[in-house]
């Protein structure tokens, strides 16, 4: 089993948070959870080998990024 964190600052971590949450749950080969830390969103992964766990990582990591260009411009 393969395991990743992704922690993220963000303006409006509520509104980030709401964004990730619909892509959060279980996958044939990997498993997440998205919820809040205080000011932090925070992204957990696990998968079953090192191919889903990349997947998983640039999905989200894709929206995250995504989501702070949209923050910049409020």
């Amino acid at each position: 089993m393969y395991r990743a964190r992704i922690e993220v600052e963000a303006k409006h971590p509520e509104a980030v948070y709401d964004a990730l949450l619909p892509e959060s749950g279980k996958g044939r080969r990997f498993s997440s959870r998205v919820f809040l830390e205080g000011e932090r969103v925070v992204v957990e992964v696990d998968a079953a080998d090192v191919t889903a766990l990349r997947a998983a990582l640039n999905s989200y990591l894709r929206l995250i990024v995504l989501l702070s260009d949209l923050e910049e411009g409020l």
